[in-house]
């Protein structure tokens, strides 16, 4: 039996750089309020004054509407903007609402 190898090296292997994956571009921030006290269809009433509006412009309507629907989705709406800003790197300034969902709740 003849075995043929290749001569030893002291030299160490160099290794590729493994290739680096990117993320993907984020667009959008979003956060979910679960179990609100408040009647979906008052809810809507109120998300259809600040649907599409920029953040700032729907958070100071909110705090002027008599509506007691305004106050979860005014925290709502500063939870996606806050998540935007801090996780994200947004501006404040370009912040808008795209997408408003107002969806039933547990029902007893």
């Amino acid at each position: 039996m003849a075995r043929v190898s290749k001569p030893k090296t002291t030299a160490k292997k160099v290794e590729a750089p493994k290739p680096v994956k990117e993320k993907p571009v984020v667009t959008e921030a979003r956060a979910i309020s679960r179990s609100v006290g408040v009647t979906p269809r008052k809810m809507r009433l109120v998300a259809d004054i600040v649907r599409g509006k920029n953040v700032s412009d729907a958070v100071a309507l909110l705090l002027n509407v008599n509506k007691a629907a305004s106050v979860p989705l005014r925290k709502t709406i500063e939870s996606a903007a806050a998540n935007a800003i801090n996780n994200h790197g947004f501006k404040e300034e370009a912040l808008y609402i795209s997408e408003l969902q107002i969806n039933d709740s547990i029902k007893m």
